[in-house]
């Protein structure tokens, strides 16, 4: 197999390795149950670091592609379970699929929230807490909260306590996290802002926490539509979010 040029230089390196094992799995360069290299053989042949190559993995376990199994090592996934949906990263950045996609979080999280609701559990609201408390500290420290705003998010599927509900979540998850990070951007340097987005999280929790399903499905939608108003997106689905909101 011809060895691919090293990556150093193009942008998204995770994304880059990433699509070139996807191709070598499709292609059947590793078979079902074959185990992948280690990271240290991946950084090497890609030349890369490590926490590229994580992330990179990180990509196809969120495809469906690879499971790690705990001291083993990284394997390739049957055919008979893989995951068979995926947008594109570079969807993200096209502002009209950039909108399909928050358009398609609205549907999934509010009905989310709604389940969560009925169902959560004291230490799903814990991760909440704790996840509220992390993107307080980002604000603090001048970072992102990228992170703590997808554990948040991760944790309300966790909520529902319905599998296919987090299966689904999970096949989107890296797709949500962009999204996330998107809308995440310009919070860094404005804190009234960042104050806000931390005010709707915390409306969805206290929704969850006091078993509103109603409730909790306006606090995201809430959320969800002031972050893609920031963002300028597609007008069709601020208009819809809001009358759903009513």
């Amino acid at each position: 197999m011809e060895r691919p040029q090293a990556l150093e230089s193009r942008p998204s390196l995770p994304e880059e390795v990433a699509r070139v094992l996807r191709e070598e799995i499709d292609a059947g360069a590793f078979a079902p149950g074959h185990r992948l290299p280690t990271e240290q053989k991946l950084s090497e042949r890609f030349h890369v670091s490590r926490p590229v190559i994580r992330e990179a993995v990180s990509r196809l376990k969120y495809d469906g592609l690879v499971t790690s199994h705990q001291g083993r090592g990284v394997f390739v996934t049957p055919l008979s379970t893989r995951h068979t949906f995926r947008i594109e990263p570079a969807a993200l950045n096209d502002r009209k699929d950039l909108s399909e996609i928050f358009e398609l979080r609205m549907t999934l999280e509010a009905e989310a929230a709604a389940i969560a609701a009925l169902r959560r559990k004291r230490a799903q609201l814990s991760v909440m807490y704790d996840a509220i408390a992390a993107m307080e500290a980002a604000v603090r420290h001048k970072t992102d909260g990228v992170d703590a705003d997808a554990a948040f998010h991760k944790s309300i599927a966790e909520a529902t306590d319905n599998t296919y509900f987090k299966q689904f979540m999970e096949f989107l998850q890296s797709r949500i996290y962009a999204s996330i990070r998107a809308a995440r951007h310009d919070l860094v340097q404005d804190e009234t802002r960042a104050e806000i987005d931390i005010n709707e999280h915390r409306n969805i929790l206290e929704a969850i926490r006091r078993r509103e399903p109603s409730a909790a499905r306006a606090a995201i939608l809430t959320h969800l539509t002031n972050a893609a108003r920031g963002l300028k997106l597609d007008k069709r689905i601020l208009d819809h979010a809001d009358k759903t909101r009513r």
